[in-house]
């Protein structure tokens, strides 16, 4: 997610985020990795159709997100990014 979060920064999550809400664009999320659900992943909401998201990395170049795996589910959003920190 460089540049808005470099390796080992963590982030502090929100799971009740979007309870009432669908996420809006330009939010940070932390979902599950649709291929692979045990890999968490922190990204970027570019667009939200109905029940699911497009989601992108901030650094495009070494990002996996819905450019390869389409979009993604309501349902596999934990929550919303609220803050991060260094570890």
């Amino acid at each position: 997610m460089a540049p808005t979060l470099v390796n080992g920064q963590g982030v502090l999550v929100d799971p009740r985020a979007f309870r009432m809400q669908v996420p809006e664009v330009g939010e940070l999320v932390q979902l599950r990795d649709p291929r692979e659900p045990g890999r968490l992943l922190v990204k970027r909401v570019v667009s939200v159709e109905e029940g699911e998201v497009f989601v992108l990395g901030d650094n495009p170049e070494k990002s996996t997100d819905s450019r390869e795996f389409g979009l993604v589910a309501l349902d596999m959003i934990l929550g919303g990014v609220v803050c991060t920190f260094s570890g």
